[in-house]
């Protein structure tokens, strides 16, 4: 008998811990409380939002107030909190001490543990590969919680609970399937929804106190929502907030392959919001990056198309800094450095944005033709 899919909205105005501890526990009492997921002595994996080393006043990964939560209403229930994750360039470590999760886990009393070693995973059929990698200390964990912050993101139009969990792939790694995978963002939506599905979380709890919009996932602007999310279905907590933020599902490409693979509940009407509905908290001022992928005209014009009408990144050279991390996290290898200058070949640009997602400074910007913003109002 299938558990029906529960989404509980709940407010909290700022990161204060005593306001957040008391939201988290306000938001999972109607999916039982953190007992209805965790068992005593479970070994529990809490998958964070942690992007990059930044600080928690730039709001690119999970608030440390939220991972403090969730760890000691893991420990408050008999677990064993883990806070693990594995950042797309910067070491863990420094990551986690920049992003306050060095200190979330010694108030909790919690492990950190760093994503090392990778197992291959079998995959049912109707996916899109085969096998995928996921770090180990993930399969071996008893639980999994999700811990994603809201934002969007450049490529993929918003990053939420599903895609939270391409984390779960070590390293460079990510760097790889972006070459394998990031030329479609059709194709790389199901790849992410791949790894979801290897992983499945028992219970995704979303930071959407201050969320970020515009160019996110790193170089976007905060943005008050106010929120705290809980969900025994990740799916369907994707679903409410794209509703809530002014999308439909085919808009959010990773939202639209999870629901094709039938992996949770994109109906509204089929979920249960104990709490805040999301038609009552619709998010009108929250600014969605533009269509990157163009998805119109026969297959023989869409390189044509491609080249001229997506966007493609460009450097502002008065803000960049040449720390080079542009150039180390591009998949196909397309940044160079020329006369103290960041220089890109884009005539192999895959278009995957890795490069924006990842400047520290905002340097690298997404630049938008005529033709392209035109494009992107009629779809």
């Amino acid at each position: 008998m299938s558990v029906q899919p529960v989404v509980s909205i709940v407010k909290c105005k700022d990161y204060d811990e005593g306001r957040v501890y008391g939201a988290v526990v306000e938001a999972l009492e109607p999916l039982g409380g953190m007992n209805g997921f965790v068992s005593p002595e479970d070994r529990v994996l809490i998958k964070p939002n942690l992007l990059c080393d930044s600080p928690p006043e730039r709001h690119v990964t999970t608030h440390p107030s939220v991972v403090t939560a969730v760890a000691r209403l893991v420990k408050e229930a008999g677990g064993r909190p883990v806070i693990g994750d594995s950042p797309g360039l910067a070491p863990f470590h420094k990551a986690a001490k920049t992003a306050g999760f060095e200190e979330a886990a010694a108030r909790a009393g919690a492990e950190l543990a760093p994503f090392k070693n990778s197992v291959s995973v079998t995959l049912p059929p109707g996916a899109t590969f085969k096998e995928i990698e996921v770090a180990s200390e993930v399969v071996e964990a008893d639980k999994v919680i999700n811990l994603p912050k809201l934002k969007t993101h450049v490529q993929m139009s918003l990053t939420l609970g599903i895609k939270n969990m391409f984390g779960c792939v070590i390293g460079k790694r990510k760097s790889q399937w972006h070459l394998m995978a990031g030329k479609d963002r059709v194709y790389f939506a199901r790849m992410i929804v791949d790894i979801f599905s290897a992983v499945t979380p028992a219970l995704t709890i979303m930071d959407g106190v201050t969320a970020m919009h515009r160019d996110g996932p790193q170089n976007g602007e905060p943005y008050p929502m106010g929120l705290v999310f809980a969900a025994n279905d990740a799916v369907a907590l994707d679903a409410a907030i794209t509703w809530m933020v002014g999308l439909t599902p085919d808009k959010n490409p990773v939202l639209a392959a999870a629901i094709d693979r039938g992996l949770g509940c994109g109906d509204m009407t089929d979920i249960w919001f104990p709490g805040i509905h999301p038609k009552d908290a619709q998010q009108k001022g929250f600014v969605i990056p533009g269509q990157t992928e163009l998805e119109i005209g026969p297959g023989f014009l869409r390189p044509y198309l491609r080249r001229h009408l997506v966007p493609k990144p460009v450097t502002d050279h008065n803000r960049c800094t040449l720390c080079n991390k542009c150039k180390a996290v591009c998949p196909p290898g397309v940044i160079t450095t020329a006369n103290e200058r960041i220089a890109i070949n884009y005539d192999n640009c895959i278009h995957c944005f890795c490069c924006v997602e990842i400047c520290p400074e905002g340097a690298m910007e997404l630049h938008r033709s005529f033709l392209s913003k035109v494009v992107s109002k009629m779809q």
